[in-house]
């Protein structure tokens, strides 16, 4: 007897995702496949990433069809529509998922479940919480194009109510990461060559961060990084001098945001970083706050929580 599996998609800026999961919650394949962007650039054209997208997922969704032939039956998919649960939320590149997802549940007459890239983040972040969710509870979300601090209330209709309560003003830290690495002359994006790199230094440089009540600015960074360079200034100081950067700022501004909430969620590309997650740990469990990460297999772009909300959806189960 085959089991139910529910398809996750998620076309980000730079990732193709794919995902699949069963009617018990168990993770059965999940796949990504970076974008390419050319040595040199910061970042690609959404026509382009559009373009990717729809190159990338028909052979990944042939090749695992073929893999859960007699042993699961598709029971959904699931799909990112847009960023952020917001009306005014668009990005076209969300749209190649889309096209794709229509198209594969019509053909398999199953139900199409509607999310966004942020609440596919916090499932794929909650997927290793095996404890009970306190209300509310925070939300960190950073990203290579988002900067976030969302307070999380009681959950209805299988759907989280957020709020966003801090953000940056400007661009997001994973802005900054990639391009002070590309700076650096590494490839697009950067984090995981920034991170080496910090590894190696002793006495980060001090960069200037403002940060007001809850809001963060990281604009000025890369001018910052550059004169240091220029000055002389070893570039592994200069690497942990961001990651340290980021997160005394990131740390101000969640206390900050702090009312009666005890525990703090962090997923994005952006919290994969070691340095991060137990500097970040240390500093908030100072102020009264238990730190949840998602594993670093699902900390970046991928598409397990967009899956996850299919399944409970379609299953009538609750987020």
């Amino acid at each position: 007897m085959t089991k139910r599996l529910f398809f996750g998609i998620d076309t980000s800026n730079y990732t193709t995702s794919l995902a699949g999961v069963g009617e018990e919650g168990e993770l059965v394949f999940q796949e990504r496949k970076l974008l390419s962007v050319p040595l040199g650039q910061r970042g690609l054209r959404q026509s382009e990433a559009f373009y990717q997208h729809i190159m990338a997922l028909p052979p990944m969704i042939e090749k695992r069809m073929e893999e859960i032939k007699g042993n699961y039956t598709v029971a959904g998919i699931g799909v990112s529509e847009k960023p952020r649960p917001r009306e005014d939320s668009y990005m076209p590149v969300f749209k190649s998922g889309l096209m794709i997802g229509r198209i594969m549940a019509a053909s398999l007459q199953v139900p199409l479940i509607l999310s966004t890239h942020q609440e596919g983040h916090l499932m794929a972040a909650l997927y290793q919480y095996k404890e009970q969710l306190p209300d509310p509870f925070l939300f960190v979300h950073l990203s290579g194009g988002t900067t976030e601090i969302i307070r999380v209330d009681q959950k209805a209709l299988n759907h989280f109510q957020t709020e966003i309560i801090g953000k940056t003003l400007d661009i997001s830290a994973g802005q900054v990461i990639d391009r002070i690495g590309v700076l650096l002359r590494f490839s697009f994006p950067a984090g995981k060559e920034l991170e080496s790199l910090a590894k190696k230094g002793e006495h980060p440089y001090p960069f200037k961060i403002s940060v007001k009540e809850t809001n963060l600015h990281f604009s000025g960074l890369e001018t910052q990084a550059a004169r240091a360079l220029e000055n002389g200034v070893l570039p592994e100081e200069v690497a942990l001098g961001i990651f340290e950067g980021i997160r005394k700022s990131l740390a101000k501004a969640i206390i900050n945001a702090k009312e009666k909430e005890t525990l703090v969620v962090f997923a994005g590309g952006v919290m994969s970083n070691s340095f991060l997650r137990e500097t970040l740990r240390k500093d908030l469990r100072e102020e009264g706050f238990y730190c949840h990460f998602a594993e670093p297999a699902l900390a970046g772009d991928n598409a397990v929580g967009i899956a996850m909300i299919c399944r409970n959806q379609c299953m009538g189960g609750v987020l």
